[in-house]
């Protein structure tokens, strides 16, 4: 009964945790210890066991924004003398830890919890922290693209203090890529995220190389597909982030006439994305801006109608 599974994989201990149950979860546990089988082997299957997803109770508690539930599992983990620093860094099918899930979800207090529990490690607290923040999905997304993906702003911001306490580079934070060559900037403008946007050009603002470099890299760095931000924002429909991509790459003096030109590996501009996907707003803002750019005006606009 204990064991018993749901269509989808999962026990009574997993459904417990996803809605915070922590008094279903501490006498199921109390069930476990009465069982005449294994006791410790029974309660280890309780904690360790995966749905059809690979999602163990702790990763269901990270997701579903169980802290209490967490906290549960936590205490659970060490009666069994479980390995905390394999609880934390464990991966669904999918290759995501705990962390990775609350950045999804934009559930801080999760995020700040493992944290904390990552200090109390008895290996090297900074190398499980690095784990934490640096390990990648089996899409490349670490727990920083996700969270722009997801629009976790309070997420994102909690990650950027989780890397300024171990000292990362904040420049290659901001430059960190998928394993698609996106970074959060492309994602957060494929998504429309405006918030997470203009506070990713701010912290640019802030590092220590040159922020006006730094800027342009965000702007104008190509994922695999050749694809900067302002594609992603063209391909997607996403009017305010193009807007805010295009004010920004005036303030830090690109080239408005070659900006608007820029091609995809398959040579496209982002006035054919728009009109492969029918986004007649973001062609005719296009075209306003063709009119404004000093160069020749008429030449400029025969480009992004004549463009192959």
């Amino acid at each position: 009964m204990l064991l018993a599974k749901t269509e989808q994989g999962k026990t009574a201990f997993q459904l417990a945790a996803q809605e915070n149950q922590t008094e279903v979860l501490q006498k199921l546990w109390v069930w476990a210890a009465e069982s005449k089988e294994n006791t410790n082997e029974i309660k280890k299957h309780l904690l360790l066991d995966k749905d059809k997803d690979g999602y163990t109770a702790w990763h269901i508690a990270a997701l579903f924004d169980g802290l209490e539930a967490l906290e549960t599992l936590r205490h659970c983990a060490e009666e069994l003398e479980l390995n905390l620093d394999e609880m934390l860094l464990a991966e669904t099918e999918e290759g995501q830890t705990a962390f990775h899930l609350a950045a999804q979800q934009n559930h801080t207090e999760i995020l700040q919890k493992l944290w904390v529990w990552a200090a109390e490690s008895k290996e090297n607290t900074n190398e499980i922290k690095e784990h934490l923040l640096l390990d990648k999905d089996k899409d490349g997304y670490t727990a920083w693209h996700i969270a722009a993906l997801f629009d976790g702003l309070e997420a994102l911001e909690t990650l950027r203090h989780s890397a300024e306490e171990l000292e990362l580079n904040l420049d290659e934070m901001l430059l960190a890529e998928t394993e698609e060559g996106q970074t959060a900037f492309h994602l957060a403008a494929q998504q429309n995220h405006m918030e997470i946007l203009q506070k990713l050009w701010v912290w640019a603002q802030k590092c220590q190389m040159n922020p006006n470099e730094l800027k342009k890299k965000l702007l104008l760095a190509k994922d695999e597909k050749g694809y900067i931000a302002w594609h992603h924002a063209a391909w997607f429909g996403r009017l305010e982030a193009l807007k805010t991509l295009w004010s920004w790459a005036k303030e830090v003096e690109i080239k408005l006439d070659e900006f608007l030109l820029v091609e995809t590996e398959e040579g496209r501009t982002a006035f054919q994305m728009a009109a492969w996907k029918n986004h007649t707003e973001i062609l005719q803002k296009l075209w306003v801006w063709a009119e404004k750019c000093q160069t020749n005006r008429n030449e400029l606009r025969k480009k992004l109608l004549l463009a192959k």
